[in-house]
């Protein structure tokens, strides 16, 4: 998924970061991109906070966003959302990067949504 996204729409960086509830962190799962942090704590970032707020976020300028975390300075834009289980509990989020600013709006955080909808319904 991380690949097809990333060539389709030419994005800077793609992936998945899963849930570790025990430690409250998010931990790099499968992406497409540069290197990535490794782990976000709940509520930091906006990995973080999609997370601790429980909707899906997108960042037109990541330069003005608080408590943004820059793993790539080339990254302008950001768009995250929360994949949830079948318990209404957080699996993972997708994240996406871009190197323009206002790559993403509410038509990306509609059919993304729906992505991590059909991720879930068919997830073991």
């Amino acid at each position: 998924i991380s690949a097809v996204l990333k060539a389709a729409f030419g994005w800077l960086w793609v992936g998945f970061y899963l849930a570790d509830h025990n430690r409250r962190e998010l931990v790099l799962g499968p992406f497409q991109g540069p290197l990535a942090c490794t782990r976000i704590p709940y509520g930091r970032g906006v990995c973080g906070q999609a997370w601790e707020k429980g909707t899906t976020i997108v960042v037109e300028d990541v330069n003005r966003h608080p408590d943004h975390i820059a793993c790539s300075s080339l990254s302008q834009s950001e768009i995250v959302v929360p994949v949830w289980d079948k318990t209404r509990r957080l699996a993972a989020v997708l994240d996406a990067d871009a190197e323009t600013v206002g790559c993403f709006d509410g038509t990306d955080a509609h059919y993304l949504g729906r992505l991590a909808e059909i991720i879930m319904r068919h997830h073991d």
